[in-house]
Order: C-alpha cells, then structure tokens, then sequence
C-alpha cells in the first residue's frame, strides 16, 4: 500500500496553529464574558431598583387571596412587579459568578488523551454556566423593561375616575385615629375599615363616598393596602 503526502501549506498550518491557540483561550474568553455580564447585571439591578423608586407604583393596590379554614392572604402588587426581575438578575449573575467554580480537574499528566478530555470538559462546563447566565440575563433585562414599562402606563399624574368600586383599606395601628374621625370604622379587631365605596383616585388620595352620602379624601400614604371588593364578587361569581 502506497500512502501519497505533500507537505502541508503555510495557511493551513497557520490555520491549525490559530484553531490550538482559540482553544488554549477559550477558558480565559468564558471568564471575561461571564466577568462582563456579572459587571453588567450588578450595574442594571441596582438602576432597575433605583428607577422603580422614580415612578409611581400601585403598591398600596393588594391582591386578596382567600384560602380555606378562613385564611387570608396578601400580596402586593409592587412586591410582585420587584420580585420576578429582580430573581432573574441574581440567576443570571450566579450563573455567572459559577463560571469562575468549575468543578475539581485531575488530569493524568502522562495521559494526553486524559489531560484533553478533562480539559474539554471544564470548557463545556464553564460554557454551560455562562450560557444559563446569558439566558437569565436576558429575561432579566426583558422583565425589568416591561415592569418599568406598566409602571410608566400606571402611573398617572391627573384624577382617574373609577366605576364605583367598593372597596376597604388596609391601615396602619398609627392611622386608627385619622380614619375613626373620619367616620371610617375598623373590622372587628383587624386593621382593614369597613367597606366604602371608592369614587376617585389620583396618585395623591383617595376619593370616598361614606355613610350618608358624605365624601372624604384619603391620602395615600396613609393607607398600607387596598381590597377590592368589586373585583373578588366578580371572581367568586
């Protein structure tokens, strides 16, 4: 059997020489991606928390849950629109940060064979992490615009008239007595007032139509939370 060979090109070699060397820095170029996301997702969590404080948001609007054995519970709106990007920012940057925490590589230093594998290895482990990162990077960053987005779609500066909605407001102990000279009873032992029904809102107070057909405007830093009773008999119905 005849085996024919030629010498090999200058650009072919150069070729094999600069696929070795990309290999060789593959690790090191992983690191300086994952370093530059981590860098990047510290810098727009803290602008995302920051800018959220700029807007208006309904954070006194609650979510009634009620769930069986007479409990209840209460989400909040604004807990809600903080949270979900605020979680995929943390995934995103220990996803990131995980790159730089590959596991534990022993190569054989007599085994080339060995030496390659385990070093092809940590490369698909340290690409694995840093795509994750780059994934829950991006829902981050799609999540925090569409949050800041219905924030600045909430956010009104003028009156907004409602269809009567009735509603009670959850208060602080310190607010008992501003409500109870207003006419505004507590339930029971609890800190929510009776219902009353809500005529008008602005980003300021609440307008409100008590007992007797009288009106009373409720600032808005005075109430924690707000039930919507209207909207729970639509869904219980």
């Amino acid at each position: 059997m005849v085996v024919v060979s030629r010498k090999p090109k200058s650009w072919e070699l150069d070729s094999i020489k600069l696929a070795y060397e990309l290999r060789k820095k593959s690790p090191e170029a992983i690191n300086e991606e994952a370093k530059s996301l981590v860098t990047l997702g510290a810098t727009l969590l803290t602008a995302y928390t920051g800018a959220l404080n700029l807007f208006k948001i309904p954070e006194d609007k609650i979510y009634f849950l009620r769930i069986s054995d007479g409990l209840e519970y209460y989400v909040s709106f604004k807990s809600i629109m903080l949270l979900i990007p605020i979680i995929f920012w943390i995934l995103s940057i220990a996803f990131n940060v995980w790159v730089y925490f590959p596991k534990e590589y022993r190569p054989v230093s007599n085994s080339p064979n060995r030496i390659e594998e385990e070093f092809s290895n940590m490369i698909s482990t340290k690409y694995s992490r840093l795509k994750r990162g780059a994934i829950f990077f991006v829902l981050a960053l799609s999540g925090s615009a569409i949050c800041l987005g219905l924030t600045g779609v909430i956010s009104t500066t003028g009156p907004v008239s409602v269809d009567s909605f009735d509603v009670q407001f959850i208060i602080a102990e310190s607010q008992m007595p501003i409500f109870q000279n207003l006419g505004i009873d507590l339930e029971g032992s609890s800190l929510k007032t009776v219902p009353v029904t809500l005529l008008e809102t602005n980003n300021l107070t609440y307008k409100v139509q008590l007992l007797g057909g009288r009106t009373a405007d409720i600032r808005r830093d005075q109430v924690a939370g707000v039930i919507y009773l209207t909207e729970i008999a639509q869904n219980e119905s």
